[in-house]
């Protein structure tokens, strides 16, 4: 997880990254290193996959899914980010499978009970995704935060962290933090305003990419972590 600090009238107003969303292209390129290293000179064409990644790992034994529809790895929780490639290599061993859920999520309520916007339900394993949080979030900021979603629900610049923090597979990993952006009262009040163009805003966009973020969620999601800190 990553963590941002904005100045906001002399005060710090700390702002949540969750794992998934940081450092994709370093991501890749690590992936794509091991990968090759793994299969040798012979075999190492490889193609980025754009396929649904979470069900991959699921269906191929990487990872189990979590109650609340996120993947968990063992020893990494759900802090981490899936790659997948296609590649020429023919593999002698298929670990194809069915669907697994984390065993303690049958009986566990934990993250069902953390969410803000009721999107994780009792009567069935799927989540309501246009209820959550992460869904609306993602969206650019013209797109204003449904009425009901309530106030005390934003709790990161973009995603939500609610149901893993309160997730067990998540205990001993839900501190990994690193502290990675800084910006000043005046650059919060700029992206405040909204009114994002020209050099200015090319250099904070530069900046924010550094955090896995774009100028689009700006300046609504901050709005809502500010309005947290003046409660």
């Amino acid at each position: 997880m990553l963590r941002a600090t904005f100045i906001w009238r002399g005060t710090e107003v700390k702002g949540n990254i969750p794992p998934t969303y940081s450092d994709y292209y370093r991501t890749y390129r690590s992936a794509r290193h091991l990968l090759t290293d793994a299969l040798g000179e012979e075999s190492s064409r490889l193609i980025r996959a754009v396929l649904p990644l979470k069900l991959l790992a699921v269906r191929s034994g990487l990872a189990m899914y979590g109650r609340n529809n996120i993947t968990y790895l063992p020893d990494r929780g759900s802090f981490h980010r899936l790659m997948a490639f296609y590649s020429d290599f023919d593999s002698p061993v298929d670990n194809w499978q069915e669907k697994k859920a984390l065993p303690k999520c049958s009986k566990c309520t934990a993250c069902m009970k953390a969410c803000p916007t009721g999107a994780i339900r009792e009567d069935r394993f799927l989540i309501s995704a246009e209820r959550c949080l992460s869904y609306m979030n993602e969206k650019d900021s013209k797109h204003p935060f449904p009425e009901w979603v309530p106030k005390s629900a934003h709790n990161s610049i973009v995603g939500c962290m609610r149901c893993q923090a309160a997730c067990p597979y998540d205990r001993d990993v839900i501190g990994w933090c690193e502290e990675r952006g800084r910006f000043s009262e005046e650059e919060t009040a700029y992206l405040l305003r909204g009114r994002l163009s020209g050099s200015k805003a090319a250099k904070i966009e530069k900046k924010l990419k550094r955090l896995g973020l774009d100028l689009s969620i700006f300046p609504r999601n901050l709005e809502a972590l500010i309005a947290q800190k003046d409660r």
